[in-house]
């Protein structure tokens, strides 16, 4: 987890600063479902998504393989916090 700086900030529908969950996976199409706001941005080898203070998982589809739930609490991250970058590394199989 790290600040996000004012250029990157999102809000949700109340007006209440997002959270931030970077995505790296080299694979195109990929849709993410949970407390997401907006759809997510593509840059490079990483998606973009915002998603609301508090939330506890992400849902990852990625076309061709099965979905993967990433739950938080797994890696420690009881809840995402809001103006707060989040990493998340997946390799689709097969890839290096």
């Amino acid at each position: 987890m790290e600040p996000m700086t004012v250029p990157m900030q999102s809000t949700d529908a109340n007006g209440d600063l997002c959270a931030l969950v970077k995505v790296s996976l080299p694979q195109p199409g990929v849709q993410f479902e949970g407390n997401t706001v907006g759809d997510a941005l593509f840059k490079t080898n990483e998606y973009w998504v915002y998603m609301t203070h508090g939330t506890k998982m992400l849902n990852v589809k990625a076309p061709g393989y099965h979905s993967l739930m990433v739950d938080f609490r797994d890696h420690g991250i009881n809840a995402l916090e809001s103006k707060s970058i989040y990493y998340v590394v997946l390799d689709a199989p097969g890839q290096a």
